[in-house]
């Protein structure tokens, strides 16, 4: 069986679907066991769920310019 640990390090793939099907499974017995990982598992979706939700708005030039200086390369695909 996986550990939390396990678990919470495959929340993102598990919520967007990329997921490998025994790996589902097994996140689906230990959640059948874990309560803990039950709530937090529920926290992430919920989360995920609302930010998806909120509404678009332009980064401040200020933070875009910070995020590509931390960040440098490609900038295509970039929305501005």
């Amino acid at each position: 069986m996986i550990t939390c640990r396990e678990l919470a390090e495959s929340l993102f793939d598990l919520v967007s679907g990329q997921l490998p099907i025994q790996r589902r499974e097994e996140i689906v017995l230990h959640l059948t066991h874990c309560r803990s990982c039950v709530a937090y598992a529920e926290g992430y979706r919920l989360t995920v769920w609302v930010a998806a939700r909120l509404p678009r708005q332009p980064l401040p030039s200020h933070l875009l310019q910070r995020l590509e200086s931390l960040f440098p390369g490609d900038q295509e695909g970039r929305e501005g």
